[in-house]
């Protein structure tokens, strides 16, 4: 079953740093799934990347990566479990429109920032955060609902900041 698997697609080098390649498109699903090696993502100038699959970092030792400004879509469960997640940061002018279901289910993240093109966050992408503190939604946020159990369990949450219009 999936709980099995321990990969790492791409080997981390001696500092745990993955480079993902220029010609890759999207990150497959459970590219990274558990790998324990596994500290920073770090992607080219240039990137093509639009996607992160489902389970892509799930369970892996991940604690700092920047979504490229290429990337439309945060597929579910993609950083679930992550329990090493620091810093957690969007590219300027990002184009990221859907952060899928349980996106960030049980992931150590403190602080996000939620790019303004984003269109749809769907049920649960926060949900059991226990050490989530600041959400922000940038100005001129596109979100116009703020779905189901959204913040489910996130005990540690002192502020919330939503754009006035």
């Amino acid at each position: 079953g999936l709980l099995n698997v321990h990969q790492c697609l791409l080997k981390p080098n001696e500092d745990g740093i993955v480079v993902i390649p220029l010609y890759w498109l999207k990150i497959p699903p459970l590219a990274f799934y558990g790998c324990q090696s596994l500290k920073a993502i770090q992607f080219p100038n240039r990137s093509n990347i639009v996607s992160i699959g489902n389970w892509a970092f799930s369970r892996s030792n991940l604690q700092y990566i920047q979504i490229p400004n290429t990337i439309s879509i945060i597929r579910e469960l993609a950083f679930e479990h992550c329990k090493q997640l620091a810093s957690f940061t969007f590219e300027a002018n990002s184009v990221l429109k859907t952060i899928s279901n349980a996106a960030f289910e049980c992931s150590t993240l403190k602080d996000i920032s939620i790019p303004s093109s984003v269109t749809s966050l769907q049920n649960y992408v926060f949900v059991n955060c226990v050490n989530l503190e600041n959400v922000v939604f940038e100005e001129n946020s596109q979100i116009t609902i703020l779905p189901f159990y959204l913040f489910k369990s996130c005990v540690s949450l002192k502020s919330i900041r939503i754009p006035e219009k």
